[in-house]
């Protein structure tokens, strides 16, 4: 029975505890080798005894169905990532695409840092969206995004996202806004769809912020959170600590 498998590589060799990892088959294999190294699958070559394994559904234990050693060795080769072209469209600004070159290999971080260059807006209030997920983690590789084809190239929709904090009472809860799945276009929005919510415990005011009001465009945001608070109707003054819901 295999309980370990030695992987040599271009660096050395690094050993994987098929039993701890529960590995069963070359996939299984492939994803542990992304998960320690960060080498994509399909970028992945593995040999055992010059013999390539190309069945992702290959059984370990049939690998070398005679071997009587607990651990066996495969030899890996990464190939080199492909440059893939993207057309980064960046919703709340009225200009045109980005089109970028990138390693496929390259992550979401990577987008968002050119957004930046080019906008000036901060990178922490940057999402990326892709078909089946929106505001794709920063470490999420390119090559793992499903982003919709457009003729030649792949577009990737950049929009932002804030922070709001609500203090209703003696709790404060905390809500992302992607402001392109709204009609917002000044803070002010954002207070209405609040009141909306909170409207039958009382009226909505935002907490002031230096140099913002309601009249503030959302292209103007450059903070990532903001502060607005339930006023109760006929509210009394106590003071109770906060507790904040995440």
């Amino acid at each position: 029975m295999i309980s370990e498998v030695n992987i040599e590589f271009l660096t050395g060799i690094f050993t994987i505890d098929v039993l701890e990892c529960d590995i069963q088959t070359v996939l299984h294999l492939k994803q542990e080798i992304f998960r320690q190294k960060r080498i994509a699958l399909h970028l992945q070559i593995l040999f055992h005894d010059k013999t390539a394994l190309n069945d992702d559904n290959q059984k370990l234990t049939s690998i070398n169905p005679w071997l009587t050693e607990s651990s066996i060795t495969i030899s890996l080769i990464a190939k080199q990532p492909k440059l893939v072209t993207l057309r980064l469209k960046v919703i709340f600004l009225k200009s045109h695409p980005i089109d970028v070159e990138v390693l496929e290999t390259d992550t979401v971080e990577t987008l968002k840092k050119i957004v930046h260059e080019r906008t000036r807006y901060p990178i922490k209030i940057l999402t990326v969206d892709c078909i089946g997920g929106k505001d794709i983690p920063d470490n999420y590789p390119i090559w793992a995004c499903n982003f919709p084809s457009n003729f030649q190239h792949k577009e990737v929709r950049i929009d932002r996202k804030i922070l709001i904090l609500v203090k209703d009472g003696d709790i404060v809860r905390r809500q992302d806004y992607c402001l392109g799945d709204y009609n917002i276009e000044t803070l002010n929005d954002i207070r209405l769809l609040l009141q909306r919510y909170y409207g039958h415990r009382g009226v909505v005011r935002m907490l002031p912020k230096d140099g913002y009001s309601l009249v503030t465009n959302t292209k103007e945001i450059r903070d990532e959170e903001f502060l607005f608070e339930v006023i109760e109707k006929n509210a009394r003054n106590q003071n109770r600590p906060l507790c904040v819901l995440f």
